[in-house]
């Protein structure tokens, strides 16, 4: 976590801010955990590689494996975005896979996930 940004969150439960890289040729593996004391709407975090572009606005995103909110675990998991063609290393983390629902901006907020895209170059 050292080289990346974090919003979202103003302190974390017990230092628990943990992002993770390998990258192997051009694949680039990326594990995460984050968790504190949310406060912001929206959160977020960068990776150290840039993501390709691949097609026309495509973006590798998924489910997180662990989302909380308010304090509360969801019924549904999460989900995470990373937009090349916006901010090719930043990812989005959302309440809900469709996106709409914005996080609450206090009390705890826990996401976790792992993920892998192809590194620009």
């Amino acid at each position: 976590t050292a080289g990346s940004t974090i919003i979202g969150w103003s302190s974390f439960t017990a230092g628990r801010k943990e992002i993770f890289a390998k990258k192997i040729g051009k694949l680039v593996f990326i594990w995460f955990h984050i968790e504190g004391t949310s406060n912001a709407t929206t959160a977020s975090f960068t990776v150290p590689y840039r993501a390709v572009r691949l097609g026309i606005n495509s973006s590798f995103a998924g489910a997180l494996g662990f989302t909380q909110d308010n304090g509360a675990i969801q019924a549904t998991p999460g989900s995470y975005v990373l937009f090349p063609y916006g901010s090719p290393t930043k990812v989005d983390l959302y309440v809900n896979a469709s996106r709409t629902t914005l996080w609450t901006g206090a009390n705890t907020k826990t996401v976790e996930g792992q993920f892998w895209y192809q590194e620009e170059g």
